[in-house]
């Protein structure tokens, strides 16, 4: 991305918190230089606080990729479809359309030499004991799973990807793991997001099991991390890792919000089905991307805790 010509990319699933900070990544690099020009392609409005927050003078809104003439896009950055588990469990429809159905078309928006970003997931491996689990393990989920479209989903678009692009065109796969940081949305019902609304509110109270592991990797240290693939010579098909390294219980995570937003947190155990088929631990192995590039540095969750509170609490306060 370094050649000094105009880039044209394509970001689906916009208004995600990815999307968003994808937007606003490249948007900034238009402030010094016009470089890139960006097609952001979501279902649902941008609101103005995101607009503002994220938007710059080169990015222009579609509502579907259906809209767009250009076929010629050097960069694509398929984010659609729902990482919500309450929202890709009530309508796996969302999932399959996002992943499979749309990307053979998605695709042929792609230039001959372009790039392709596939947003996957780390739920591919649950159900996998090889903790952590690399770019080689497989999970397993029983068919009753209500996850297990998704992460089939998300399966089969590796494979569309692998077979449907050209040997001139390159197509990343990225097994994402827990992503964070400002643009989520106020309905957005995410753990770590609920936690924090419930901080803003004065008391955060858990409910449900508080032992289950997570890692959380901050939104600007992921795309440095893409970066970083995305500017390496090769060609063909690649998969990564790319997650926190930084385990933490959720009672652990209420905690540090809690600290920030000198909430108490009180603990309350609710039987019902937030988080079933979850897996108890999430952790994948990043020693395929270490290798490449050792000198990275990724921030503490803590760190990354500070400005997507700060996020949290300016959305609230502008939704008064």
């Amino acid at each position: 991305m370094k050649d000094g010509k105009m880039k044209n990319i394509l970001i689906t699933g916009a208004t995600g918190v990815i999307g968003l900070n994808l937007i606003k990544h490249y948007s900034a690099k238009n402030l010094n230089s016009d470089l890139f020009h960006i097609a952001a392609v979501s279902k649902r409005e941008m609101s103005l606080v995101q607009k503002k927050y994220f938007s710059g003078p080169n990015v222009t809104f579609y509502h579907s990729v259906s809209e767009l003439s250009d076929n010629h896009y050097d960069y694509i950055f398929n984010c659609g479809g729902p990482s919500q588990p309450a929202l890709f469990t009530s309508n796996p429809k969302l999932v399959i359309d996002a992943n499979i159905t749309e990307i053979p078309e998605i695709l042929k928006k792609l230039s001959t030499r372009g790039t392709f970003v596939q947003m996957g997931t780390s739920e591919i491996y649950s159900g996998c004991l090889n903790l952590p689990c690399t770019e080689e393990h497989r999970g397993s989920l029983d068919a009753d799973n209500p996850r297990r479209t998704y992460v089939l989903a998300k399966e089969l678009a590796e494979v569309i990807l692998r077979a449907y692009a050209s040997p001139e065109q390159r197509v990343l796969a990225l097994r994402v793991s827990l992503v964070y940081g400002p643009g989520a949305g106020l309905s957005d019902s995410r753990v770590l997001y609920e936690l924090i609304k419930k901080g803003l509110s004065g008391e955060i109270l858990l409910e449900g099991a508080a032992d289950t592991i997570r890692r959380y990797l901050y939104v600007d240290d992921f795309i440095f991390m893409i970066q970083n693939i995305l500017n390496s010579t090769w060609r063909g098909f690649n998969i990564f890792n790319l997650g926190g390294i930084e385990p933490m219980t959720i009672q652990e995570m209420a905690e540090k919000i809690g600290a920030l937003t000198g909430s108490p947190v009180r603990s309350k155990l609710v039987k019902d089905n937030r988080s079933l088929g979850a897996p108890r631990e999430v952790w994948v192995s990043l020693e395929k991307f270490q290798k490449l590039f050792p000198d990275i540095k990724i921030r503490s969750f803590s760190e990354g805790l500070i400005p997507t509170i700060d996020w949290t609490r300016n959305l609230l306060e502008s939704a008064q």
